[in-house]
């Protein structure tokens, strides 16, 4: 059942990435792949935390959807 979630999570946090790339809001995308890959690269050790690393993941992405960054000469 933990699995499933997980596929599920991971799923919905791709689809908001394409979402965030088809809407040009590429700062906020490449920061949210940036910080998926770096998530998943340092809580690879076991199952569990790589769990960890994918709920924690989809809320990463769930915050900067509401809250996009705003980088230094950006409008």
């Amino acid at each position: 059942m933990l699995m499933l979630l997980a596929i599920f999570a991971t799923v919905f946090n791709l689809v908001i990435l394409i979402i965030k790339f088809k809407r040009k809001r590429y700062q906020d995308a490449f920061l949210d792949t940036s910080l998926l890959v770096l998530v998943f690269w340092v809580l690879k050790g076991s199952e569990m935390m790589l769990l960890i690393g994918i709920f924690s993941s989809l809320f990463i992405s769930i915050y900067l959807w509401f809250s996009p960054p705003n980088f230094i000469g950006s409008k």
